[in-house]
């Protein structure tokens, strides 16, 4: 989700010197930041770490007759992990959820893990797909909760599933990866269990 700041055009006309447009544009960049802190009614932004979305290239293809999704992707809207260990945690997820998925008793879904640059360019998520799960997914270093939510499609009415858990150890990114992935594999299979894959249902 950008970020998008509000042109201060006629404040600056009114200053007349080169520090007070500097002490301005301070000014403004302090409110930008403050507005990005800023809660929003879907609990994201108060866990955004960067103003724009970065998306996974570790994509899940589910192979199961009875589940209408091949795919299931990952968009993270604030998670708060350097960026050195950025591709390392957005595997281990993917990884974590085919591994829960595949391991159900009553339910299993067998699937893999891939790699795809493509599906990390924001440029190529400009429309929807059919059969596939997109997962938002935010952690805020200042939370002790990692947050995610489920959707079948772009529109407000199908997001299927909204959550937010304990993110495990302070300090260690890794330990809340394996609730976060246990409590999404639920979540589709209960999708799945109820054909339901919308807001309204």
């Amino acid at each position: 989700m950008a970020y998008v700041g509000r042109g201060g055009g006629a404040a600056r006309r009114l200053l007349a010197t080169a520090f007070v447009l500097g002490l301005a544009a301070a000014t403004v960049a302090a409110a930008m930041s403050a507005s990005d802190a800023a809660p929003n009614n879907a609990g994201v932004a108060q866990a955004k770490a960067h103003s724009h979305p970065q998306y996974s290239p570790f994509v899940v293809h589910v192979s199961h007759r009875d589940v209408p999704f091949d795919v299931i992707s990952f968009k993270d809207v604030g998670m708060s992990v350097p960026q050195a260990d950025r591709q390392r945690v957005y595997e281990s997820i993917a990884q974590s959820l085919s591994y829960e998925l595949g391991s159900h008793a009553e339910l299993p879904m067998s699937s893999e893990v891939r790699y795809s640059e493509a599906i990390a360019d924001p440029a190529n998520h400009t429309y929807c797909e059919g059969r596939h799960i997109y997962v938002d997914m935010w952690h805020a270093a200042s939370s002790p909760q990692w947050g995610y939510s489920l959707w079948s499609g772009c529109g407000e009415n199908d997001q299927f599933a909204w959550k937010e858990l304990p993110a495990g150890s302070e300090g260690n990114t890794f330990a809340g990866i394996e609730p976060l992935t246990r409590d999404i594999a639920r979540s589709l299979r209960e999708a799945v269990q109820t054909g339901c894959f919308t807001k309204a249902c």
